[in-house]
This record gives structure tokens, sequence and C-alpha cells, in this order.
């Protein structure tokens, strides 16, 4: 593995785990509440989730098919869905994409990491490397975002911890 990807690689290995942490145990009621108007619900956070890793897992050349690919892609807000797929479509989702980007990370070489990114992100490093650095962090605040959430509705603190 690249030694500029593999903390980065960690962090996202990390977040994976976190993510189906901090939803563990919510109800499907609970999961898809906003707190306001002007919020967005754990599941959509989640939705936007798996479709951010798949961005990035595309831009590392990779596609992947899974049970909500293609379900989202012109909606902005919880305001956009008329219907939502089940948790544990959502959650197989994640496990697939993720899978696939654990690998595709593993493998990016040096060439592909300095090339100039297709999109402009909010980072100085305009390069593929500052894409992962960017998606890495968006990946984390939303995390925190659901972690957050769940503490909100009543549930537990988010486990570190490897779940069954």
């Amino acid at each position: 593995m690249n030694k500029s990807v593999k903390p980065l690689y960690d962090i996202i290995k990390l977040n994976t785990r976190l993510c189906l942490n901090s939803i563990s145990g919510i109800s499907v009621n609970d999961l898809q509440k906003r707190p306001s108007e002007d919020t967005n619900s754990i599941l959509f956070i989640f939705i936007h989730l798996v479709d951010a890793r798949n961005y990035l897992l595309r831009m590392c050349g990779r596609k992947v098919e899974y049970p909500i690919k293609g379900l989202f892609a012109d909606v902005k807000s919880n305001d956009d869905i008329d219907e939502y797929p089940s948790p544990e479509e959502v959650t197989e989702s994640w496990e697939i994409v993720s899978k696939n980007l654990h690998e595709a990370l593993q493998e990016i070489d040096e060439e592909k990491l300095s090339q100039k990114s297709r999109f402009q992100f909010p980072v100085d490093d305009t390069t593929f490397l500052g894409t992962i650095s960017f998606l890495t962090s968006h990946d984390t605040y939303h995390i925190g975002q659901i972690a957050f959430l769940r503490k909100l509705y009543g549930y537990g603190s988010m486990s570190y911890e490897e779940q069954d």
C-alpha cells in the first residue's frame, strides 16, 4: 500500500466500523426521524455516505453493484425522498462499497495519487490524494452527525468496539 494513503485508509477502515456501530440498535422510526425540517435523518446521512464512498470508489476506477445504487442520484435532502430503502439494504450497500473501497485504496499507486483531481474540493491539495483526504474528512464528519443524533434520540454512545 502506498505510504501516503495508509493513514487515510486506516481512518476509512475505522469509519466503516464506526458507522455501523452508530446505527446499531436504532429503530427504523428513529433512523427516518428528522430532528427539524432543516436537517436530514440518520438514514438519509447513511445513504449519503454510501453514495460518497461509491463516488470515491469510481474515482479509483472501480464500479460495483449494490442494492441502493442509483436510487438517490438526484437527491439533495430528505425532502426529495418518497420512499426509503430498508436499513438492511443500506447496510448491505455500505458493506459492499466499503469492502471494495478498502481493496481499491490498497492498490493505488503514486502516479494515480499525483494526478490532478477532476473536481475541486475545499482542500489545498488538488491531486487525487487531496480528493481522498477530503472525502475521508467528509466520511468522518457525517459519522459524527449520526453519532450525535443517536445520543439525541436517547440511545447509548457509539461504540468503538467490534460488533458481532
